[in-house]
């Protein structure tokens, strides 16, 4: 076994030793290019990868035509008591239930088959695209996009893309002009990307695993209730969160599904605090025992201990505090949570006066 190899191999053992005990990812790695610096659910060593029946430890590059460029404002290497750069290459994570898969930071947000609009439709910093914007590839989820379904061609695609969720048969098709498409099955659940590059499909296929998802349970029975999982509200003193974990659901027949997950750091989890305390309580507004529409966890873990938890009902629509008073939403309690992906998986009530964020937004 050579040097790089014995390395890869420690990296990947430290990285299995920190999802086994918890360690927050999200203060781990920063990705580049976002309108405000946020965390990120990654780490170098996940960069890392075992290429299947190759018997040999490969870093996760991307080459060729779809290789997405190192992301702006890249961290050296840091020291021990240092934050880890960003995961190397410009990846991160993206989840669909406890599925976890590492695409291009560059990419955007879009649909996937069985939804209308399967297209990308946010840019890498979750801005609405429009006929004049362009984006290096997509990550799909089978949620519509769209209010109408437009038809779709049938020739080659003109982006790279990854598909979770999407319930593609598992195997191998030649979409032609270079075009492949590749399908595996991870957990009962599919992992799908479109590409001209052979390395790129093979190092994101190869990410794919079921991961811990934290606070945020794969599926539930009845919407989240924030006053029943907040903890340490208690402990006196003003409450000053460390980070912010975005738990999004969207209902199915039995429940509701985790679609998204994504972890921001304390810069938008004060945000949220400030702009919760600020708005006015729903009163006449308030809803009880809503169910059937898309809801937000908000998990706020506090410095020094404990936590707090905000609820989001877009079908009401209004947040909910830990005490359980219900809150209207405004732009000062929206916007540190609609970001990036989370546009391109909620919808938005023409109630939520906040142009530009979730799918109607």
């Amino acid at each position: 076994m050579t040097d790089l190899e014995q390395t890869l191999r420690k990296q990947l053992a430290l990285l299995a030793d920190e999802v086994a005990t918890g360690t927050p990812l999200a203060q781990r790695t920063r990705a580049a290019r976002r309108r405000r610096t946020r965390a990120r659910l990654g780490a170098a060593a996940v960069a890392v990868l075992v290429v299947a029946g190759a018997g040999a430890v490969t870093a996760l590059r991307p080459a060729g035509s779809d290789a997405p460029p190192s992301p702006r404002g890249a961290t050296p290497a840091a020291s021990a008591s240092d934050e880890a750069p960003a995961v190397r290459g410009g990846y991160r994570l993206e989840v669909w239930r406890d599925l976890g898969v590492y695409v291009p930071a560059t990419w955007g947000w879009g649909g996937a088959p069985r939804a209308c609009g399967v297209f990308p439709t946010r840019g890498a910093d979750g801005h609405s695209l429009d006929g004049a914007d362009t984006v290096s590839g997509y990550v799909g989820r089978p949620v519509a996009q769209v209010p109408r379904c437009p038809k779709r061609g049938n020739g080659a695609p003109t982006v790279p893309y990854v598909w979770l969720g999407a319930h593609v048969p598992v195997g191998t098709v030649d979409l032609g002009d270079g075009w492949v498409q590749q399908t595996r099955s991870i957990g009962g659940m599919t992992v799908t990307v479109g590409s001209r590059d052979a390395h790129l499909r093979r190092s994101i296929l190869s990410s794919a695993a079921v991961i811990p998802t934290g606070p945020c349970s794969t599926t539930l029975a009845s919407p989240p209730t924030a006053d029943e999982v907040s903890t340490g509200e208690s402990s006196g003193g003003a409450f000053v969160p460390e980070r912010m974990t975005v738990c999004a659901y969207r209902p199915t027949g039995s429940g509701y599904q985790l679609v998204y997950r994504q972890d921001l750091d304390a810069g938008p989890a004060k945000d949220l605090v400030a702009g919760v305390d600020a708005a006015p309580p729903a009163g006449e507004f308030s809803c009880v025992g809503a169910t059937g529409g898309e809801w937000a966890l908000l998990h706020l873990p506090r410095q020094g201990g404990g936590s707090r938890d905000y609820v989001v009902d877009l079908s009401c629509p209004s947040i909910t505090d830990s005490t359980g008073v219900q809150h209207l939403l405004t732009p000062e309690d929206v916007r540190p949570w609609a970001v990036d992906g989370i546009n391109a998986v909620l919808d938005g009530s023409p109630l939520i006066a906040v142009p530009g964020v979730l799918i109607g937004g």
